[in-house]
Parts: structure tokens; sequence; C-alpha cells
């Protein structure tokens, strides 16, 4: 894949008509320190986690929150009107309901798959018992979009913009029964991200029929030696593929994989520029 010079993005020589068809093309998996967030910072990183590994799994996913998305700026836009037009919101609004029906449920069976593996690969790492929780707290679990749309109308006129519906969604992590981010270590918390991210991979290995690539970057930030060395027996055993790991202390990386596998490379990196190690 390539972006040439127009910025039209190919792929064997043939140009795509749309960039989200590249989506899912290439399965990617990846762990960094920016993934603190999904736990430390508002809904809107959960949601945008689950929409990039739904969208890169289900085509029918990406055109519904694709769909979705227009279709709410069209209605915020028309909210913004002193008088907006009440039949074309309500048009507006069943073609929502519909999209968000298809959203509401990928993002509901998706929890429930990670819950158990988070769990799974939560405990193989830190070598707990701890309960792991992820729950998917949506104001479509009780009813329809279009009945929520219709009965808030009024706020949403007086707030100029729509304030219920899927993009309000969001995902709680709990570590036996409360809030991880309020009482997870950072130990537990970057295990409880690193487990997540694991569990990505295996639902999206079982979808694709093929591993995807793992990037591990600066992983092993906030986790002891334990932690550590359960991580990386875990990735090196034949249920990973291709595996990149990124850490600035080269002898602890060194000496750490060494002893796992002898099908490795090392590379160096500064300033951009990468030199392998012979």
């Amino acid at each position: 894949m390539k972006v040439n010079s127009t910025k039209k993005v190919t792929r064997d020589e043939k140009a795509y008509s749309k960039i989200s068809e590249h989506i899912g093309t290439l399965p990617i998996v990846t762990v960094s320190p920016a993934d603190s967030s999904l736990v430390s910072e508002s809904a809107e990183e959960r949601r945008r986690f689950v929409n990039s590994v739904l969208s890169q799994m289900s085509k029918e996913y990406l055109a519904a929150v694709q769909q979705y998305n227009r279709l709410l700026d069209q209605r915020n836009s028309m909210l913004k009107d002193a008088a907006p037009d009440r039949e074309l919101l309500a048009v507006i609004d069943s073609r929502m309901a519909y999209f968000a029906k298809t959203v509401f449920e990928e993002r509901k069976a998706l929890a429930q798959r990670l819950e158990p593996v988070v769990g799974h690969y939560y405990n193989a790492l830190s070598g707990g018992g701890e309960k792991i929780a992820i729950i998917y707290k949506s104001e479509l679990s009780n009813r329809g979009l279009e009945e929520i749309l219709a009965e808030g109308f009024e706020r949403d006129c007086a707030l100029h913009y729509t304030y219920s519906g899927v993009h309000r969604d969001d995902f709680i992590f709990e570590l036996d029964g409360y809030p991880i981010r309020r009482c997870g270590s950072q130990g537990q918390q970057k295990s409880f991200l690193v487990a997540l991210k694991f569990a990505q991979y295996e639902i999206m290995k079982e979808n694709y029929g093929f591993a995807p690539m793992l990037l591990l970057d600066d992983v092993f930030d906030k986790l002891d030696m334990g932690r550590i060395a359960n991580l990386l027996q875990m990735v090196s055993s034949k249920d990973f593929g291709q595996i990149f790991i990124t850490d600035s202390n080269k002898v602890r990386m060194q000496n750490m994989v060494s002893g796992l596998t002898d099908d490795r490379a090392y590379f160096e990196t500064e300033d951009g520029h990468f030199a392998a190690e012979l």
C-alpha cells in the first residue's frame, strides 16, 4: 500500500475509491503508553478504541458509524436554527435509529466477547485472581433511538446539539466490582490495558483466520519484572505471529528476548534512522 503524490491511496497499483476501503486489509494491534487514556480519559477515547476494533473486522459496522455520524452532523446543524423543521428532523431521526441499531448491537457483542478473554490475559499477566468486568453503557439498552430523540427534542433545541445517542456510549472497566480508573494501581491498570489489547488480538485473529501484526511500544513501562516475564512468555508462544517490540533500554530488551527465542532481530533507531544489529 502506498500514497502517491496526488494523495490517492493505492494497493497493488490500484487506487481506492475511498480511504475506508483499506481499513481492515492489514490488521494491526498496538500496545503503547498512550493506551492509558482508555482508563483515565473520557468515554470518547473508549468509543474510539471500540470503533477501531470493529471497523477493522466489519465493513457493515464501519459504514453504519460513518452514516450515523453524517446524519448526526446534519441534525446538529439543523438544531442551531431558531425553528428547525420537525418533519425533516423526524426523517433524519429514523435513519439515525436504523444505523444506531447496528452500532449498538455490534458494540454490545464485542463487550461480551472481550470480557472473559481480558480476564484470562489479566490474570495470566498479574498472577492474581481479580475479577475483570467490561460494562457497555448505552441508552439504547432499554429503547430505540427514535423514541429517545423524540422525547428529547425540546432539550436538544435548547442545547443546539443532539444530547442522546450511540455517540454518547461508554465502556466501564471494573476490577473486583470497582472502576479500575479509581481503584487500580498503575501496575494493575497497565496489566489491564495490555490484557485488553491481547484480547483484541485474539478476537481479530479468530475473525480473520490469521494473526494480526502486534506492535508493543514501550510496553515494559510501569510493569514489574514478574509481569514483564509473564508478558514475554505469552507473546513468544505459537499463538502470536509477527511482533515488534520497542524499548529505550537496549540491554534489558536483549536479555529478555534472547532467552525466549532465536527467531529475532534487533534494530537501533536514532533521529528517524534505523540500523540492524548483526
